[in-house]
């Protein structure tokens, strides 16, 4: 029960996706790390530094998957709750 209310919507496969999503995204980022600098043409070096966008966009399908599957309560205070960090989040992200 406690896991459904910190989380809402989070089935085991849930965590089993977030934890392979996270993984790919740890291995992508150190191959990043390693591949971008030493890459010769620049689309190659643009390609290894863009490439932790795709488990991101991995993530983006994860979360959206769990807040469809809560009730249309849940979904508004999910959606608003983003809505004020986006809010708050670009500002101090620009000035920074």
């Amino acid at each position: 029960m406690f896991k459904e209310l910190w989380c809402a919507g989070a089935t085991r496969s849930y965590w089993w996706s977030s934890f392979a999503l996270m993984l790919l995204y740890s291995l992508t980022i150190f191959l990043a790390l390693k591949i971008a600098p030493a890459a010769g043409p620049p689309l190659w070096r643009t390609f290894s530094a863009l490439s932790p966008l795709l488990p991101l966009g991995g993530f983006v399908y994860l979360e959206y998957r769990r807040i469809r599957a809560t009730d249309e309560l849940r979904q508004r205070l999910e959606l608003e709750a983003c809505m004020m960090d986006l809010a708050v989040g670009i500002p101090l992200l620009t000035a920074w």
